[in-house]
């Protein structure tokens, strides 16, 4: 029994040894007016999230995200807003790294939850995903963090009733920029 916990114990201090800890942030805003056959439409929205990671090794981290999303949209004669939240954990492989530049893609799962301000009900969302990356080291403590788009399966619920699935097959122009900051 002693060897089995000894064992444990050096496994564990060998990955605290080579591991390393991580905090990522991004903030994210939007807004967008449109015309729909003559009804203008006014939507905003903002997004911040934070990660916190854990360097297994120099290819391979996990880790987990939270978020928080205000959205509101309306018309002349209609408006709405609603509040989101998140949690997202997700392996990160780094597959190229050269002179401060990786390559990476993150995948994972996603569950997100919506609630309307004006009696619209709750929405809820599942996500498995992938999504590329890359990121820069600015120095040996800090990175800029680049994330185009996701690849991934999502189902949505509205006021628990299956309302959507979907498979997203490429890359959009969602754009996310956020720094990591290694402890």
């Amino acid at each position: 029994m002693k060897k089995i916990i000894l064992t444990c114990l050096m496994a564990f201090a060998i990955l605290q040894a080579s591991a390393q800890i991580w905090v990522e942030g991004a903030v994210s805003m939007n807004g967008d007016k449109r015309k729909v056959e003559s009804v203008s439409i006014d939507q905003g929205s903002f997004e911040i999230m934070p990660t916190v990671g854990y360097d297994i090794t120099d290819r391979l981290a996990l880790a987990v995200a939270l978020s928080y999303g205000h959205i509101s949209y309306g018309t002349e004669s209609y408006d709405n807003k609603s509040n989101a939240y998140g949690i997202s954990p997700f392996v990160r492989y780094t597959f190229v790294q050269k002179d401060g530049l990786r390559f990476f893609v993150d995948g994972g799962v996603s569950l997100t939850r919506q609630a309307f301000k004006k009696g619209l009900g709750k929405y809820k969302e599942f996500d498995v995903f992938a999504t590329p990356g890359l990121s820069y080291d600015i120095n040996e403590r800090v990175s800029i963090v680049g994330k185009l788009g996701k690849i991934g399966w999502m189902r949505n619920w509205y006021n628990g009733d299956v309302n959507n699935t979907q498979l997203e097959l490429g890359l959009y122009t969602a754009l996310s920029l956020g720094f990591i900051v290694k402890l």
